[in-house]
């Protein structure tokens, strides 16, 4: 394997393939960490070990990148002409990480240059690749391909600032924005950290750039199981030693929430989590209506 550049490969956790069922749980809820607010928005950040950067063997979530940049590719795929040297470095660093030439020529249809480099490498992992740089007003995020987005659209994030990209999260300002934009500063060359987030969707759907209408009927406790979906994000941060662009990945992994069963004390963290959760939190989330039925269920689950 070349390099310090590492390629994550998993035989299992493969949410696109097939559903995990209450007795058979992906591996990855065991990295799910709820706490109960305050702070809401944790940065919970831990060091990238060899062999957890990118995921090249999952067939379904390579397919699903193919198909969304055929069919959302302005949506997906956002290369201004100021990315630049650093847009190179991060293809170039995941064509050595995976070996894969294709990363150095898009077989897309009506691509070229720096977009056609970087729709193959996204091609050719499982992860949303985006390019983080520094700017007058912080971190800024120049570049990227994005075809998971919860509920956010690429195209009309890249140019602005990481704290204007995520200025629609409540408490983002206040808990997270400058602790963002410190940890991006120090992460020195050659090194990376690792989070993981979580959230609920009302559907399934990967490329989730808009939300959804409220559910039509809407959830009730006894379906909330099989009605929701557990959605996570495998986030990392690894910065370009040449440029001193930070590359930022998104795996995006999701079950039915009703795989929790098998972990009542994931359950009962979620659940004190989901309790804790202020009126801004529970409005950007789907409101009360879906707070409640969930809130229920996972108090259910967790015994």
């Amino acid at each position: 394997m070349p390099g310090r550049w590492s390629v994550y490969r998993l035989d299992v956790d493969r949410p696109w393939a097939r559903e995990p069922t209450d007795a058979d749980p992906p591996s990855w809820l065991a990295e799910v960490d709820p706490t109960p607010g305050p702070p809401f928005l944790p940065m919970g950040v831990r060091a990238l070990a060899p062999g957890r950067w990118l995921t090249t063997d999952d067939a379904p979530a390579l397919a699903h990148a193919r198909q969304v940049l055929a069919a959302h590719r302005a949506d997906a795929l956002v290369v201004p002409a100021g990315a630049g040297d650093a847009l190179d470095e991060l293809v170039d660093a995941v064509a050595a990480a995976t070996g894969a030439a294709g990363a150095r020529a898009s077989a897309a249809a009506g691509l070229v240059g720096r977009e056609a480099r970087l729709a193959a490498a996204a091609e050719s992992v499982a992860e949303d690749l985006c390019l983080l740089v520094p700017g007058g007003d912080g971190w800024v995020l120049a570049a990227g391909c994005v075809c998971a987005p919860s509920h956010w659209r690429l195209r009309d994030k890249v140019g602005r600032p990481v704290a204007e990209v995520h200025a629609p999260v409540p408490h983002y300002a206040d808990e997270l924005a400058d602790r963002v934009d410190r940890f991006l500063d120090r992460l020195a060359p050659g090194r990376g950290a690792w989070r993981r987030n979580w959230l609920v969707h009302t559907d399934d759907r990967l490329f989730a750039p808009w939300p959804p209408p409220p559910p039509d009927p809407p959830v009730r406790t006894a379906e909330a199981g099989d009605r929701l979906w557990l959605r996570s994000e495998y986030q990392t941060l690894r910065r370009l030693p040449a440029s001193g662009a930070v590359a930022f990945t998104i795996r995006t992994q999701q079950a039915p929430l009703s795989v929790v069963r098998a972990r009542p004390g994931l359950a009962r963290r979620m659940a004190d989590a989901v309790a804790s959760w202020s009126d801004d939190l529970v409005a950007y989330r789907g409101g009360e209506d879906l707070r409640q039925p969930l809130l229920a269920w996972l108090r259910a689950a967790g015994g």
